[in-house]
């Protein structure tokens, strides 16, 4: 029966109104959603939050089962979104949340398993009557002074599987040793943004532990007890300042999925290949001594989304780049390679470049400080064939880009920074939307590379977005790609080229310049001339800013945009009166 053509309806609010009917909902839902819906009750009202944070909560008390070869974050997260499509979550201010109604209904659901409670002073008697029943228990701590007395009920919940503290401030807390004795049976807890200084060494007997949340603390040090969690799936550590190491045995946490710490704490981390469950890391920093090795990738192949290798110059060689195995890491989609600075060895950062050849799913790449003079020969080969975005910054020693566009096809991006001996581009693909040239010795704009297939005889460039800023030998635009209709550019950026002097002319400029929606922006271009006679721009357009380009236009040429979006600093710039 429809939650419609149910008889509650008929109810008045004695009999539990608009909840009984939220109750109805609930009752529809498989069994795994229930559970997962009534655990919610441990959050206080107004509470936001992230969809993983809850999936890895759920993960931790055994709520989300793998289903054939799909992992526990994927199924946590089509159980996530089931209950966002029955309205049970909403959506606010990029987060989520529970509407008050609904926290109401978790909390009937979840029977007398779960409380949140308020302490400002001891705990209620009644409290501390129903603790051996409790399995969830989030406390929302009010006192800037928090004693052992008032924790003294918490030793009575002795099958508690959730303890959360929601801190309203920072307090001067410490959390007496035994507390975590008595209750061994804890697979999660947040000690979050609490202003702690010290973890016991007591949290080592929490061996049943999944999800550990200590971010914003001040703890100068983590007990080594911390490294016998081999269950546990989540850590995070942002915001934690004051350490400046892990403890030494930290690779032994074995069943890692989820780590959130400074790059600074994982670099010095010996062994830090054994964490080979872990699904995602921001950032792998390479130790020069005692610490993360390039090698230590190796069998880390669940590794997903975005990481950023950073310190290459640490790394030996070509035969040690290649222990990496690179390749193998097919759920990654975003990679970053980096050398800190230029050291000049540009033999080796060429062996080893080439040794570290992306996984071929890879849509993203950037490689950044490359002091090397050859491109790595995956790059000209179509290992690469599905990327879409292409970074190269600081490549101070790049002379030529090879044709890349026929083993790119996808390729979507291209943004090349720092690269002051690059004086020519390849003709780009009519395919590319977004092109970023910021400190590159260019002499003059690249045209588009047509192939000779008939079929893209007529294609029309779908450039949306063209950037140049600072290159010093650019005199002219009257070559390359401006020379075209760019039917689709929404961005036109031209920034401290400082010897620039001229603009393309023809009607294909013209009907460019006419087609730019979103934003004009010329600064720092002082040689520049006044527009093509005959130019014109769009009503529409959203925001022009003119810096320090005396003669770049005269005042008619603005007498159609809207009011209020245009940004003036030169003195020399006329506009119409009538504007």
């Amino acid at each position: 029966m429809g939650i419609l053509e149910s008889k509650v309806w008929e109810k008045g609010d004695e009999d539990g109104g608009i909840l009984s009917v939220l109750k109805l909902s609930y009752d529809h839902l498989p069994s795994h959603l229930k559970q997962c819906f009534a655990y919610c009750s441990i959050f206080p009202k107004n509470y936001k939050f992230d969809r993983l944070e809850l999936v890895h909560l759920w993960m931790a008390q055994g709520f989300v089962q793998t289903r054939g070869r799909k992992r526990m974050e994927d199924v946590g997260t089509e159980y996530f979104n089931d209950l966002l499509d029955r309205s049970f979550f909403q959506f606010v201010d990029g987060k989520f949340a529970i509407h008050d109604l609904m926290l109401d209904l978790a909390q009937l659901v979840s029977h007398c398993d779960q409380s949140i409670l308020e302490i400002e002073g001891s705990p209620p008697e009644t409290f501390l009557e129903d603790a051996y029943q409790l399995r969830h228990l989030s406390l929302s701590i009010n006192s800037t002074q928090l004693n052992r007395t008032s924790l003294e009920g918490l030793c009575r919940c002795r099958g508690l599987r959730t303890l959360a503290f929601n801190f309203h401030r920072s307090i001067k807390f410490q959390i007496p040793r035994d507390l975590f004795l008595r209750l061994n049976m804890l697979r999660v807890l947040d000690l979050s943004f609490g202003g702690l200084e010290t973890l016991p060494d007591s949290v080592g007997i929490l061996v049943h532990l999944r999800y550990l949340d200590l971010r914003g603390n001040n703890f100068t040090r983590l007990p080594e007890s911390l490294c016998h969690l081999h269950l546990l799936q989540t850590l995070r550590l942002k915001g934690c300042d004051h350490i400046n190491k892990l403890p030494q045995g930290f690779s032994n946490l074995i069943n890692l999925r989820h780590l959130e710490a400074e790059p600074h704490l994982l670099s010095q981390v010996v062994g830090f290949g054994k964490l080979t469950c872990l699904q995602e890391l921001a950032s792998f920093p390479i130790s020069k001594r005692n610490g993360i090795k390039i090698e230590d990738l190796k069998d880390m192949n669940e590794l997903r989304g975005m990481i950023s290798i950073r310190n290459l110059q640490w790394v030996s060689g070509k035969e040690e780049a290649t222990q990496a195995m690179l390749s193998s890491k097919r759920y990654l989609r975003n990679l970053e390679m980096s050398w800190d600075g230029h050291v000049g060895r540009f033999e080796l950062e060429e062996e080893i470049l080439g040794a570290l050849v992306p996984p071929s799913g890879l849509k993203e790449l950037s490689i950044k400080c490359y002091d090397g003079l050859k491109f790595p020969s995956w790059m000209e080969q179509q290992s690469l064939a599905m990327l879409e975005s292409l970074c190269l910054s600081q490549w101070r020693n790049l002379n030529s880009l090879p044709l890349l566009w026929q083993r790119l096809p996808f390729l979507k991006t291209i943004e090349l920074v720092g690269c002051p001996q690059l004086r020519y581009l390849p003709p780009l693909s009519t395919a590319l939307r977004g092109l970023t040239i910021d400190d590159v010795g260019l002499e003059e704009l690249p045209d588009f590379y047509q192939p000779s297939d008939e079929s893209f005889e007529n294609s029309t460039p779908s450039l949306s977005i063209l950037s140049i800023k600072s290159c010093p030998a650019l005199t002219s635009l009257k070559q390359g790609l401006l020379r075209c209709h760019l039917s689709h550019l929404t961005v036109l950026s031209i920034q401290d080229c400082r010897q620039l002097a001229e603009w393309p002319e023809g009607d294909e400029f013209r009907a460019t310049l006419l087609s730019v929606q979103k934003e004009l922006r010329l600064s720092g271009c002082p040689k520049l001339k006044a527009l093509p006679a005959g130019s014109t721009l769009s009503a529409s357009l959203e925001k022009v800013s003119v810096i320090d380009c005396p003669s770049v236009v005269d005042g008619s040429l603005f007498a159609h945009l809207q009011e209020g979006i245009l940004a003036m600093h030169s003195q020399n710039l006329e506009v119409n009166p009538n504007y």
